[in-house]
């Protein structure tokens, strides 16, 4: 597997799909951030990559109760545990903005593209905020996506806040095609004639 010039594996999609597959059967406690252009698929694979940890907790639970009233009653707090779910970094700043109320999350969508968020005049940088707490009170970290590259990922939350995240996190940088459709005007003129 390569590395870029700050040691961090560049995978496809294909080794990216074998780590997180031997990630999940290892019981690994340690995140993923995953950084690459926009288009490649990071959200899709992270959103899949919860998806199959919550079916296999769900699975795991329906074999231990079978039909018992406790096993409907876990299964409905699994099926909400907000771990298997991926926040958008503006989602949880504008649940700051609406509630002064600073959220948690484990898993988090599209790190950098968040604007600091205000709360009737006082204002916090939400998503480093989340992160230096999760490290000071030893949380697991989750799984994250973002567009930025390292060294924009420094400039935006400052080398403290990356170094955590190296700490508790596998940093991955997808390196794929961008799979949006993205039309041009030519596309679209030839589409509406």
């Amino acid at each position: 597997m390569k590395q870029n010039e700050h040691g961090i594996p560049v995978v496809n999609r294909e080794e990216l799909n074998k780590l997180l597959t031997k990630i999940a059967s290892n019981a690994v406690n340690k995140g993923i951030v995953l950084m690459g252009i926009p288009g490649t698929g990071k959200t899709t694979i992270i959103k899949k990559f919860l998806n199959d940890i919550k079916d296999a907790k769900i699975k795991q639970i329906k074999d231990t109760n079978k039909d018992s009233t406790e096993y409907r009653i876990q299964l409905k707090i699994d099926l909400l545990r907000p771990e298997y779910s991926l926040k958008s970094t503006n989602d949880l700043v504008t649940h700051y903005m609406e509630t002064g109320k600073v959220p948690t999350s484990k898993n988090i969508d599209d790190l950098g593209t968040e604007p600091i968020a205000n709360h009737y005049g006082t204002t916090l940088d939400v998503i480093p905020f989340i992160i230096q707490n999760m490290y000071s009170n030893n949380k697991d970290f989750g799984y994250y996506t973002t567009n930025l590259s390292y060294n924009e990922l420094v400039e935006r939350y400052g080398k403290r806040i990356v170094e955590r995240l190296q700490e508790k996190c596998y940093i991955l940088h997808l390196e794929d095609t961008n799979f949006r459709n993205i039309k041009g005007i030519k596309e679209i003129n030839q589409e509406l004639k």
